[in-house]
């Protein structure tokens, strides 16, 4: 026995050390684990970066410099593996921390990056070199309000996602830039004070500087530029925004001088208040493009509420606005002094309440030119003249072209159903006009006639007297109130081709053996949407007859009124198919044989959902009538006030089945039995959860009957199942 025993313990501890851990090519396994001889071994754990921590304890094995412990830098990672550890006040260069900005700028490589991190930091910083500030997260970069905010004199320095407030200089009181290549984006700057350039002075950099995404609010300039200054610069600011800027001078939004040009594109300029030029001045030989950009709203105490001109600078809006800006003195919209150029092409000068006060362009004298929207002319401080245009290349300038962007459109154009002026005459009207894709026609007839599968043509108000046959699949939609009247020769709209979509139309005046308003015969998937028949009449679906449908054929919001039926279905007459009818109305139609407003025949199903069925009458189902075979389905649907010598509001047939959920049958009369539903021998009806009203609004004589009397009375809310015998709850 003691033999045995030892062997077991030898066997049992590779290196005779009983729980030692055994160590192999894969690394430690646990004390204890089974030895070789069972072939089990601890799964790997690797350590991929070579940073000390395995793969189970480092939340990033592929990166040496994140590992639990890691000093955690300003870089939107969790280096210490611990998401408790935040990184807001971390400023960061080169992998590691500084203290501050300033020192994380003094380290920096040239063009390096510094990363800081959430929080107001507070102090004056000069950047003399390449480098990329950026901030991660909300950035406040806060002046000691002794000086300019941010100074860059260095070459190639990015300034991005930071906010810049609290200076008080006065070269700039957020920025001031000397250096070349100078780019911000995504900047803020709020709340400065300077006597040049409250919020940015660029102040003659050797090279054009790039601005995006800037907002310049609430900054103060002692003399020049509120928001922005321009001294002998170029700078490009897209998606800028300047608003509530202050220039006790000139320039509240901007200022552009001394040769300076700027390109403003996608821009606002607003609410900004200035002695001269509240939101543009340029002068000295200054150029400003303004492309897209809206000029509103600013106020000027000495001339130019939205822009001032003098000294042979050039100012050109194209598109945007200069409108409902004011000057205490002239020039509402762009006062000229002193020479100059103004151009506008296409530019919304405002009218009415938008107008600009107390005129658009102006010289201290004198009122130069008044303008609207659209609007391209050229002034040159002595007079103003229109821009003789002609964009679309129509063979007509803007004097005479309504839409100089639109080829299509010119003074003798045709009028198309579009919404569009096209002949650039308003008195004249769509009224009648019938477009496939520019081609007008003369008639219904001729468009379809002349139409390819899969066009739309578009018809505009009007009645259109004539019987339609689609035999091509196209949409036809009405762009207005456009009714389309057989004059009682046949139904009003045939559809013979698959894939109709028919859209907006009052069919009415239809007589027809099938479909006096719409027949849909032998067709798959037909759509109709927002249809009103009325006024129509056949042997079979007074309004609607949809006969052997395949496919999804979809009816939605549908208004059926006042049709006639000589047999069944005086609203709609579903044979041999399935059709879908959605949030729609039946009133008032009538069958002589049954189904008033609604007819299902020979192995039809139709779902009813959202839909009402209202003072029809018809012998069998004043509202509604399901023959042999056939199914109606109903969710959220109202069967009410239908009249009938039997089933006043619902007739089903033999092997017929009607199923109502959520549903109400009320009101219904009928001279013989069921009130609300007449079942005959081998038909069924499910109600769940469904009103069959009570006292003012109970079915007469009965809720529910076969031929011989009442075999059900129900009242709200009411779940039983009936076949043609009895009724269970």
């Amino acid at each position: 026995m003691r033999t045995v025993l030892f062997a077991a313990l030898a066997l049992g501890c590779a290196d005779g050390r009983l729980g030692a851990p055994v160590i192999g090519d894969n690394g430690l396994r646990a004390a204890g684990a089974d030895s070789g001889d069972t072939g089990a071994t601890t799964p790997p754990d690797p350590d991929a970066d070579g940073d000390g921590f395995p793969a189970s304890v480092d939340c990033n094995d592929a990166d040496a410099g994140v590992h639990p412990g890691a000093a955690e830098r300003c870089n939107a990672v969790d280096d210490d593996c611990d998401a408790a550890t935040g990184e807001d006040g971390l400023v960061s260069t080169g992998g590691a921390n500084f203290p501050s900005i300033a020192s994380a700028l003094a380290a920096a490589a040239t063009g390096g990056d510094v990363a800081v991190c959430a929080g107001t930091y507070t102090g004056d910083l000069t950047i003399s070199r390449p480098v990329r500030l950026h901030g991660l997260g909300d950035v406040t970069l806060r002046g000691t309000g002794s000086t300019t905010v941010v100074t860059v004199t260095g070459l190639d320095v990015t300034l991005e996602g930071l906010t810049v407030s609290g200076g008080d200089g006065r070269l700039g009181g957020g920025l001031v830039v000397t250096g070349g290549g100078f780019v911000g984006r995504d900047l803020v700057v709020a709340d400065n004070i300077a006597t040049y350039g409250g919020g940015i002075l660029l102040n003659d950099p050797p090279t054009a500087a790039i601005l995006e995404r800037i907002e310049l609010r609430d900054n103060r300039a002692r003399a020049f530029g509120g928001g922005l200054d321009l001294y002998s610069s170029d700078a490009t600011c897209t998606d800028c925004t300047f608003v509530r800027n202050y220039a006790s001078n000139r320039g509240g939004a901007v200022d552009v001088r001394t040769n300076a040009t700027l390109v403003v594109t996608r821009g606002t300029i607003d609410d900004n208040t200035a002695g001269q030029g509240a939101g543009v001045w340029a002068g000295g030989g200054a150029t400003v493009d303004l492309v897209d950009v809206a000029v509103t709203g600013n106020l000027s105490t000495g001339g130019g509420g939205g822009v001032f001109l003098n000294h042979n600078s050039l100012v050109s809006v194209s598109g945007g606005e200069v409108s409902g800006n004011s000057s205490l003195l002239r020039g509402g919209g762009a006062l000229m002094e002193g020479g100059g150029t103004l151009v506008s092409d296409h530019t919304d000068w405002g009218e009415g309440d938008t107008d600009n006060a107390p005129d658009d362009v102006a010289t201290v004298l004198s009122l130069l030119g008044t303008y609207g929207a659209n609007a391209s002319f050229q002034c040159d401080g002595i007079a103003c003249w229109l821009i003789v245009l002609d964009d679309d290349g129509d063979g007509y300038t803007n004097a005479v072209d309504c839409d100089d962007q639109d080829p299509t459109v010119f003074p003798g154009a045709v009028e198309r159903c579009n919404g569009v002026d096209d002949d650039c005459d308003p008195l004249t009207t769509e009224i009648g006009v019938i477009d496939n894709g520019g081609v007008v026609w003369p008639t219904l007839a001729t468009a379809l006639a002349g139409a390819n599968p899969g066009d739309t043509i578009d018809v505009c108000e009007g009645t259109y007297a004539e019987a339609v046959s689609i035999d091509v699949p196209v949409t036809l939609v009405a762009r207005g109130a456009a009714v389309i009247d057989a004059l009682g020769a046949g139904p009003a709209v045939t559809v013979h081709a698959d894939g109709v979509t028919l859209d907006g139309f009052t069919l009415t005046g239809g007589n027809a053996p099938f479909g006096g308003g719409l027949y849909v015969t032998s067709a798959a998937d037909f759509t109709g949407r927002d249809l009103t028949v009325t006024a129509n009449s056949a042997s079979y679906g007074g309004g609607v007859a949809l006969s052997s449908v395949r496919g999804t054929t979809t009816i939605e919001r549908l208004t059926a009124v006042g049709n006639h039926a000589n047999v069944y279905g005086g609203g709609l007459d579903l044979y041999s198919g399935t059709a879908t009818v959605t949030d729609s109305t039946f009133d008032a139609n009538d069958a002589g044989s049954g189904g008033g407003n609604l007819s299902l025949r020979t192995n039809a199903s139709l779902t009813f959902d959202g839909s009402a069925l209202t003072a029809g009458t018809g012998d069998d189902g004043g509202n509604a009538r399901v023959g042999a075979g056939c199914t109606l389905t109903g969710t959220g649907a109202t069967l009410s006030a239908g009249i009938g010598l039997a089933g006043g509001n619902l007739w089903v047939a033999d092997s017929g089945a009607a199923d109502l959920t959520d549903s109400a049958v009320v009101l219904g009369v009928a001279v013989g039995p069921g009130g609300g539903a007449h079942l005959e021998d081998g038909a069924t009806l499910t109600s769940t959860n469904t009103d069959w009203g009570a006292l003012l609004t109970d079915n007469l004589p009965d809720d529910v009957a076969n031929a011989v009397g009442a075999i059900g009375s129900y009242g709200a809310a009411a779940t039983f199942s009936c076949d043609s015998v009895a009724c269970q709850p």
